[in-house]
Formats: structure tokens, sequence, C-alpha cells
């Protein structure tokens, strides 16, 4: 049934699916003509907003997923199902997060010629092997992390919409102020818990330090992961209290 409502989310965001990355690609290969035009780095920034924007798009995709099911009036047919109230927020957040990955990995392809433009300007050739090296390291570290953070801010979004729910005629007003409470308090609570978790080992890093022309040298950098483990934490708890919500309080 996971499966099922998994499959439905999907199906009911095929049009921004099909749509975004198109758009992408299109706004990458834009860029890309205009390398020998524009500056290099300005290129090579500009390439990097599709990925900026899949923040600010999982919060709205996370909201559009329940805002849907009231505006077509398909919160019935869910409730209906013999499925635990968790599953379809998980549903939800699996799908928001299948988009998120899809349109990053769109980004990402399609940016490649101008990355690839960017190491051979800017990194001596006798390093760009370890450059890359060090890179792919780091990537997959950082991508876990991302994914943690973006999953904990879709059911935080998810949970004020339910939330926001409970006012009734006053959800325009009572949906901001429980985003920004919700928020607010995913970083304090993020904060007492980081401090406990201060014994969790470091994620360790790669950074290319010049030593001298054409030679660089691999140094760790050590990132405490007991921010995002706290964030994991407190997303979990607004997890449980959407599931709750939902089950319990949230008029249909």
């Amino acid at each position: 049934m996971l499966w099922t409502l998994y499959r439905r989310e999907l199906g009911a965001s095929r049009a921004f699916v099909v749509t975004v990355p198109c758009l992408i690609a299109m706004w990458n290969l834009f860029l890309l003509s205009r390398v020998n035009a524009w500056p290099l780095e300005l290129v090579g920034t500009l390439s990097l907003v599709p990925l900026a924007l899949t923040i600010p798009w999982t919060a709205i995709a996370s909201m559009q997923a329940w805002r849907r099911q009231w505006q077509d009036n398909t919160i019935y047919l869910t409730r209906s199902f013999p499925v635990a109230a968790w599953s379809p927020i998980l549903a939800k957040t699996m799908a928001v997060l299948t988009e998120i990955t899809l349109y990053a990995a769109v980004a990402v392809l399609t940016g490649l010629p101008i990355l690839a433009r960017l190491l051979w300007a800017e990194v001596e050739p006798s390093i760009r092997s370890t450059f890359l090296g060090a890179g792919w390291v780091n990537i997959s570290q950082l991508l876990a992390v991302v994914l943690i953070l973006l999953a904990a801010g879709a059911v935080t979004v998810q949970m004020a919409y339910l939330v926001g729910r409970l006012a009734g005629r006053w959800f325009p007003l009572a949906l901001p102020l429980t985003l920004i409470l919700s928020a607010w308090s995913l970083v304090r609570l993020g904060t007492l818990l980081n401090y406990a978790l201060a014994w969790v080992p470091p994620l360790v890093l790669r950074n290319l330090t010049p030593v001298a022309r054409g030679i660089c040298q691999i140094r760790p950098v050590y990132l405490s992961p007991a921010p995002v483990i706290a964030t994991l934490v407190v997303g979990l708890l607004y997890f449980a209290l959407a599931a709750w919500l939902l089950e319990r309080q949230v008029d249909v």
C-alpha cells in the first residue's frame, strides 16, 4: 500500500516531473552558449541556481502534496485506506525527495560541460585527477547530509500544514505562524541535541591545499555530524506528531 501511495503522489506531480527537468536542461544549454561571451565564473555560478532552488521547492512540493488533497477532496480517500496514518506522510516525503533528486541529477548532468570548462580553466593539469578524486569523496558524504536535511524540512512543512488545518477558517494565518514556530523549534531542539551528540565521530572530508606550483596536499577537514543527526531526530518527532494529527485530530 505504501508503494501505491508513493506512485500516486509521483503521478500527481507528473506535470512538474516532466516540465522542470526540461527547463533545467534548457537553462544549462543557454549558459553553455554564453561560456565564451560571459565571465566563466558567472556562468558557473548561474549553473548552480537550479540546485539552490531545490531547497524552497522541497517546502513548496511538501505543502502542495497536502493542499491538493483538500482541494480535490481526495483526503477522504486517503483516510479510508486501511493503512497506518504515517504511510501517507512517508509516501509524500519519498515522492518529494524523488522529485528533488531528479531535478538535482538533471542539473548536474546537463551542467557537466560547464563544470568541465571551469575545471580546465581553474585547476592546473597536474592536480586535476587528485582534485576530482577528493571531490567525489566529499560529494558522496555531503549528499547524504543534504538528503537528511531536506527530508526533515519536508516533514516539518507537512506537520505545519496539518497543524494549520486544525485552525479551520483561520488556516491562512495559522499556517505561516506554524511554519515559523516549527522551523524555530527545529533549530532550537537541534541545538540542544547537538551538545548531547558531540561524541559522534566526525565526517572526514578532503581538502586540497597548494604547497607549491602544481603540487597540492590533501588535508582532512572534520565535519561534525551532530547537527545533522539532531535535525533527523527532531524530524522524526515531527513525523510522529504529523501521523498522530492525521489519525486523531485533523477534521476532513
